[in-house]
């Protein structure tokens, strides 16, 4: 008789865990990827990283300070490593390009095309690696970029005068490669091993 007093208790506490659960979950669901853009973005569009199942917001706090300091360092950089924003398929709106976690620590960069009113979604295949050595950078429309000039790997060889914005897939102190639009799709040019 004397534990009766204790099931209303125990029932607000569940009660309370459940809802702290849900106000968790929401909270994901409140992160616009703009939002990483550091700049007003016209229309103020929203993209929620919860929309697309199977990904991973990217944790800050898991980067090296060693890889953090080289990224604000590089001569184009936004506001995080794993985010870069621009135009990148020359259409005239924001898109926002984003290193995802998949799972075991592993990256993918995955960018979302702006369009009218949806976002296209484009896989964009770097090398299987560590999410938290691994950056992207934008660099803006009529800028040009040389390749690594290897001429065992075809994909290094050339230079390349931007279109519109690219992007660039680094692995700190290891490689990286160009992503840039030409011809309606991407293309890549290797710019460092």
């Amino acid at each position: 008789m004397a534990l009766w007093f204790l099931v209303p208790i125990i029932a607000i506490l569940i009660a309370i865990h459940f809802q702290s659960g849900l106000s968790n979950k929401n909270k994901t669901k409140l992160i616009n990827l703009f939002d990483f853009c550091g700049e007003t973005v016209k229309g103020n569009p929203k993209l929620y990283l919860s929309d697309y199942p199977g990904y991973g917001l990217t944790n800050i706090k898991r980067y090296s300070a060693e890889d953090l300091n080289i990224y604000k360092n590089m001569e184009e950089h936004q506001k995080v490593p794993f985010v870069a924003c621009g135009d990148f398929d020359g259409n005239g709106r924001t898109d926002v390009a984003v290193v995802l976690d998949k799972g075991k620590d592993m990256g993918e960069l995955v960018v979302f095309l702006k369009d009218e009113s949806y976002f296209k979604t484009i896989k964009l295949q770097g090398r299987e690696d560590n999410l938290y050595n691994m950056g992207v950078v934008k660099y803006p429309k009529r800028k040009t970029i040389k390749g690594w000039g290897d001429p065992a790997i075809p994909e290094s060889v050339g230079t390349v005068s931007l279109q519109t914005d690219g992007l660039e897939l680094i692995k700190f102190e290891s490689w990286a490669k160009l992503f840039y639009w030409d011809k309606g799709k991407f293309k890549e040019l290797v710019t460092s091993d």
